[in-house]
Protein backbone atom coordinates (compact mmCIF):
# COMPACT_ATOMS: atom_id res chain seq x y z
CA UNK A 1 0.00 0.00 0.00
CA UNK A 2 1.64 3.31 -1.15
CA UNK A 3 0.59 6.55 1.55
CA UNK A 4 0.76 9.80 0.57
CA UNK A 5 1.33 12.92 2.91
CA UNK A 6 -2.24 13.99 4.07
CA UNK A 7 -3.67 16.08 6.70
CA UNK A 8 -7.27 16.37 7.11
CA UNK A 9 -8.41 18.09 10.23
CA UNK A 10 -12.11 18.30 9.81
CA UNK A 11 -14.73 20.87 11.25
CA UNK A 12 -15.24 19.40 14.41
CA UNK A 13 -11.87 18.61 15.65
CA UNK A 14 -10.28 21.22 18.39
CA UNK A 15 -6.93 21.36 18.97
CA UNK A 16 -4.49 22.85 21.47
CA UNK A 17 -0.98 22.94 20.39
CA UNK A 18 2.27 24.92 21.56
CA UNK A 19 5.36 25.55 19.63
CA UNK A 20 9.04 26.44 21.20
CA UNK A 21 8.28 29.97 20.64
CA UNK A 22 5.56 30.16 23.47
CA UNK A 23 7.29 27.70 25.41
CA UNK A 24 11.27 28.34 25.95
CA UNK A 25 11.41 24.78 27.75
CA UNK A 26 10.19 23.09 24.58
CA UNK A 27 13.25 24.64 22.39
CA UNK A 28 15.71 24.01 25.31
CA UNK A 29 14.72 19.75 24.99
CA UNK A 30 14.56 20.22 20.96
CA UNK A 31 10.66 19.61 21.20
CA UNK A 32 9.06 21.28 17.58
CA UNK A 33 5.36 21.11 19.00
CA UNK A 34 3.01 19.64 21.81
CA UNK A 35 -0.24 19.66 21.90
CA UNK A 36 -4.13 17.92 22.25
CA UNK A 37 -6.50 17.12 19.74
CA UNK A 38 -10.04 15.76 20.29
CA UNK A 39 -10.35 14.41 17.24
CA UNK A 40 -13.71 13.68 15.33
CA UNK A 41 -14.35 12.11 11.34
CA UNK A 42 -13.08 12.99 8.97
CA UNK A 43 -9.89 13.26 10.83
CA UNK A 44 -7.01 11.76 9.24
CA UNK A 45 -3.09 12.27 9.27
CA UNK A 46 -0.61 10.56 6.82
CA UNK A 47 3.07 10.85 7.50
CA UNK A 48 5.18 8.40 5.21
CA UNK A 49 8.50 10.09 5.05
CA UNK A 50 8.17 11.26 8.98
CA UNK A 51 10.85 13.31 9.72
CA UNK A 52 10.69 13.70 13.61
CA UNK A 53 9.67 11.87 16.48
CA UNK A 54 6.08 11.77 17.16
CA UNK A 55 4.08 10.30 20.35
CA UNK A 56 0.43 9.71 20.28
CA UNK A 57 -1.64 8.72 23.25
CA UNK A 58 -5.04 7.78 23.06
CA UNK A 59 -7.14 9.08 26.01
CA UNK A 60 -10.44 8.22 24.96
CA UNK A 61 -12.26 6.56 21.98
CA UNK A 62 -9.86 4.78 18.94
CA UNK A 63 -8.22 5.10 16.16
CA UNK A 64 -5.97 3.48 13.28
CA UNK A 65 -2.00 3.74 12.93
CA UNK A 66 -0.19 2.08 9.96
CA UNK A 67 2.62 0.05 11.13
CA UNK A 68 4.76 -0.86 8.34
CA UNK A 69 5.14 -4.57 7.79
CA UNK A 70 1.49 -5.21 9.69
CA UNK A 71 -0.41 -2.84 8.10
CA UNK A 72 -3.26 -0.93 9.88
CA UNK A 73 -4.03 -1.36 13.45
CA UNK A 74 -5.96 -0.52 15.76
CA UNK A 75 -5.28 1.92 18.40
CA UNK A 76 -8.08 2.50 21.74
CA UNK A 77 -8.16 4.44 24.66
CA UNK A 78 -5.08 3.91 27.04
CA UNK A 79 -2.57 2.80 24.25
CA UNK A 80 0.79 4.86 23.00
CA UNK A 81 2.06 5.22 19.78
CA UNK A 82 5.82 5.84 18.92
CA UNK A 83 6.81 7.01 15.77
Amino acid sequence: MSLSEIHIIGARTQELLVGPEACPALAAAGVRLCGVSDTAAPYRMERPALEFGEVLGVVAGEGRVWLAGEGWRAVRAGDCYLA
